[in-house]
């Protein structure tokens, strides 16, 4: 129920009004802010512009789901507990799968890019009957695993070398530890990119404050954590910000230019996923 309540509540917050990831500005004021044009609506014809670069039409191969339900052989006591009061339960399995792919270019530098994303998820459903038959179906998510992969292939790769970028996030309820109603879900995240040589780390950036349409931050509804984009950083620091919300790219000033199209690469990329984690789409 907690997991089902938060996804409402992010579409509310997030969604009545244009709101974007709270920036500091000790980084703002030494990068340059990019709104991805084209990023927000999914199309046929999809293509990104920003600043000085842009990319082909978005390719995107069948976006392939299936989903199972069925019945363990062993019945727990909790499941025997809800059928002495009409409560059924069984098993549900997801399967979903999507991948595109394109070439970003601005004057200097060109680069195809594909990516793939994977997701494998399971629920508890419950139908109820008798007095309970107003509840309806409900479903309660018990774990999941999601992977984003995207390799990075530049006209140049003498000077930028081959990049390639992974993004894993696995949850399981018995290893939750939320406890209060309005606790984000404990979900383990990893991320990078790599050519062998350098390496980007990517880290989820779960907020409660946001910025509105008039620049002013203010907090979500109950201070609730929110996944509102991506910090990207080396080991000299923040390098770019993937706001996924406003579907931007912040990117710091003080780099070369090869590494400059590469977050860019990587922006786009992750920008362009379909794939929503589980919690984020649960509804009753």
């Amino acid at each position: 129920m907690r997991n089902i309540f938060l996804a409402v509540l992010l579409t509310f917050t997030v969604s009545c009004s244009t709101s974007r990831l709270a920036v500091p500005d000790q980084f703002s004021s030494q990068a340059t802010f990019y709104p991805v044009k084209g990023a927000k609506v999914w199309s046929i014809n999809q293509h990104l512009r920003f600043g000085n670069y842009t990319t082909s039409r978005i390719k995107r191969g069948w976006n392939l789901s299936s989903s199972i339900r069925y019945n363990n052989l062993w019945t727990s006591p909790q499941e025997v507990l809800l059928n002495i009061f009409d409560i059924e339960t069984t098993k549900e399995r997801n399967n979903e799968k999507g991948r595109f792919r394109y070439t970003l270019k601005n004057e200097h530098a060109s680069a195809e890019i594909f990516g793939t994303e994977v997701l494998n998820s399971r629920n508890m459903v419950f139908n109820s009957s008798g007095l309970w038959k107003w509840m309806g179906e409900t479903s309660l998510l018990t774990d999941y695993k999601y992977a984003f992969t995207a390799a990075i292939i530049p006209a140049d790769t003498g000077k930028m070398g081959l990049w390639s970028l992974l993004m894993i996030n696995k949850y399981d309820i018995t290893k939750d530890t939320a406890r209060r109603f309005f606790d984000k879900p404990y979900v383990e995240e990893e991320g990078y990119a790599t050519n062998g040589k350098d390496t980007i780390r990517i880290r989820p950036l779960n907020l409660s404050t946001v910025v509105n349409r008039n620049g002013k931050v203010s907090n979500t509804l109950f201070k609730t954590k929110i996944l509102s984009g991506y910090e990207l950083s080396t080991a000299d620091g923040v390098i770019g910000i993937i706001d996924t919300m406003d579907k931007s790219l912040w990117i710091y000033n003080h780099q070369e230019e090869h590494m400059k199209f590469i977050i860019s690469a990587m922006g786009t990329a992750i920008l362009l996923k379909q794939i929503e984690e589980p919690e984020a789409r649960t509804t009753i």
